[in-house]
């Protein structure tokens, strides 16, 4: 009973090492991506007065665990100690990436590495694409300490990740490609406004230009590229970019608004509520030097929806003063609004998790506002053309009434030359009418030219014409082309001994067959003259040909034709020849090949197909 009791006291005592070491992240193959959800963290009570080197020999005890409460690291205002470990389970040294997204918060990052009792400290560096990016290396079969010092503002939540060299890589050029493609634009936004602006000459688009302008390095803040970085010696700037930017872009589109709609001339109440708000951004813009970041933070936020607000109010004024472009206006600045509440509250209450990528919604929201705006552009563009048609309209009809009271001596003349023009147009159009109906006329003859006036099949020429264009088209494509020629037997003796009548009839109900037959658009039926008949069958061999002309002969032989209640038993011959692209071959040839094969049909004693070899027609 003692030694369970020591036993179970030995191992509550051992608890808290077990719990320290639990978080371990192997670190295998080369694409792996990793997301820092467990780790211990020290209590707020003691981080303050922890250093560097305290760190390394604080026990156990003093760590909490965090397990799996969200992928994203929760961090306090002031220092954050995190720690985890990682596993080099491989036979050779490993090289990682630990990447902790930069914010505005962020004031500092440090790393410690222990590894066999030995320690490094690192300071992560932020890249082009706004994360602080350490490169470390750990030893082949090794385990490593990591303990990671984050120095915060304010309450945020850091995703923490640990990655393989070619997945940082391939990301880090990803995430450069999508931010260049997003500041890029807009930085062509800016200068085709600013270039519309030089034609123009509008206040309104210089405003608007402006606009883009500052909303291009507001945009380029939001995603890590800090234009402080041209400044590095004034330190200052940095904090103040967001609220400087912020306050000036809705400075520009403020004015926007005035020139756009001549505020100044046609709504003067408008106008000084614009003024005032006017003067209050430029009151923050000289306050915000003594104001800390977050609260700059948070006013830029609190006045740029006022700004969008009241931006709203205006147009939804003039809507009601039917104001050209003021419903458009007014649409484009409510969901300006909308979005902006959105992603306000997206980053204000942080804790809600409600974007994980607040870069791609800050280049998706500002791209659809940039997209609005030229929108909007695009349509004041058209309604000064057309006000400008209208213009000249005008003056166009009053150049021309002046000309007429000028001008009475030449009325007459006037009348008369219309009177010859109205005749000279009537006659026009009856020409005209008479045009069309002898193209008409002529494209009717040449369908029916095509056709043979009693079966409605192909006629000669037509057969003529077809062969020459798949003949050539076999050649081209390297596709077989077979031609089959149809003879009724014994036609002769229908025509002597029931008449020529009953041979048309016999004619045409065989067309009919033929068109059975025949399942593809591209296959073709023509009557060659008197009874003989011929199928064009682009893209068949010889024995899809064959069995085609099989089926054919055997429905003919099977029925009989109805004339005057008497039934008339038919059989046909068929010859089948296909051309293979064999050299020296013409379109004659094709067809007396397969006139051959029909006339050995003939010869064998008739109601058969026969085939013809194309280079031995005897076969």
């Amino acid at each position: 009973m003692i030694s369970f009791k020591a036993f179970t006291l030995c191992w509550l005592l051992m608890l808290p090492n077990l719990v320290f070491a639990n978080y371990i992240y192997p670190i295998q193959g080369d694409h792996f991506h990793k997301k820092i959800s467990e780790y211990s963290y020290l209590s707020e009570k003691i981080v303050d007065d922890v250093t560097s080197v305290d760190i390394l020999t604080l026990p156990a005890v003093q760590w909490q665990s965090r397990k799996k409460l969200t992928d994203i690291p929760h961090l306090m205002a002031g220092k954050n100690w995190l720690t985890f470990k990682v596993r080099n389970h491989g036979k050779e040294d490993k090289a990682f990436f630990l990447e902790v997204k930069n914010n505005r918060y962020l004031t500092a990052a440090k790393i410690v590495m222990r590894i066999n009792g030995e320690s490094a400290e690192y300071s992560p560096q932020v890249n082009a694409n706004n994360r602080r990016v350490e490169k470390l290396n750990l030893p082949a079969n090794s385990t490593a300490e990591l303990f990671l010092l984050l120095t915060t503002q304010a309450e945020v939540y850091l995703p923490i990740e640990l990655l393989s060299e070619k997945v940082y890589i391939s990301s880090n050029n990803q995430q450069g490609f999508y931010k260049g493609i997003a500041i890029g634009g807009y930085v062509f936004l800016a200068i085709g406004m600013l270039l519309l602006f030089v034609a123009s000459g509008r206040k309104s688009i210089l405003y608007l230009s402006g606009y883009f302008l500052t909303r291009t390095l507001l945009l380029s803040v939001l995603l890590g590229r800090s234009n402080g970085s041209f400044f590095t010696d004034i330190t200052w700037l940095h904090d103040l970019e967001i609220p400087l930017l912020t306050s000036i872009s809705s400075l520009c589109l403020l004015w926007f608004c005035v020139e756009l709609f001549s505020l100044r001339t046609k709504f003067v109440a408008l106008t000084n509520k614009v003024k005032i708000t006017s003067l209050l951004l430029v009151v923050y813009i000289v306050s915000s030097l003594w104001l800390d970041l977050n609260t700059n933070f948070m006013m830029s936020l609190l006045l740029h929806n006022l700004m969008t607000l009241l931006l709203v109010i205006i147009g939804w004024q003039l809507m009601k003063q039917s104001t050209p472009l003021a419903t458009i206006f007014t649409v484009i600045m409510a969901i300006q609004f909308g979005v902006s509440l959105l992603i306000d509250v997206g980053i204000v209450w942080h804790s809600l998790q409600l974007f994980t990528n607040n870069e791609l919604l800050f280049s998706i929201s500002f791209w659809l506002n940039g997209f609005l705006f030229i929108f909007l552009v695009s349509r004041l563009v058209y309604l000064q053309v057309r006000d400008k048609q209208i213009a000249q309209k005008a003056a166009l009809e009053s150049a021309i009434q002046t000309k007429q009271a000028q001008a009475e001596l030449l009325q007459l003349q006037e009348e008369t030359q219309e009177q010859l023009e109205s005749r000279v147009q009537e006659r026009t159009l009856e020409l005209n009418i008479a045009f069309q109906e002898l193209e008409d006329l002529n494209k009717e003859l040449a369908k029916k030219s095509t056709l043979d006036d009693l079966t409605g099949l192909y006629n000669r020429r037509s057969y003529d014409q077809k062969i020459q264009a798949e003949f050539r088209r076999s050649r081209r494509n390297l596709t077989p082309l077979s031609l089959v020629v149809v003879d009724i037997d014994h036609f002769k003796q229908v025509n002597d001994t029931l008449g020529h009548i009953a041979g048309d009839e016999c004619l045409i109900w065989l067309a009919g067959k033929l068109k059975q037959c025949l399942r593809r658009s591209a296959d073709l039926s023509f009557r060659y003259g008197g009874e003989e008949f011929c199928l064009i069958l682009p893209e068949t061999d010889e024995a899809g040909a064959k069995t085609l002309a099989e089926e054919l002969r055997q429905k003919v032989s099977q029925e009989a034709v109805q004339y005057q209640g008497k039934p008339i038993q038919l059989t046909l011959s068929c010859g089948v020849t296909t051309y293979k692209q064999q050299a020296n071959i013409s379109v004659e040839d094709l067809f007396l090949c397969a006139d051959k094969a029909l006339y050995r049909a003939k010869h064998n004693g008739r109601n058969q197909v026969q085939i013809s070899n194309l280079l031995n027609p005897q076969e």
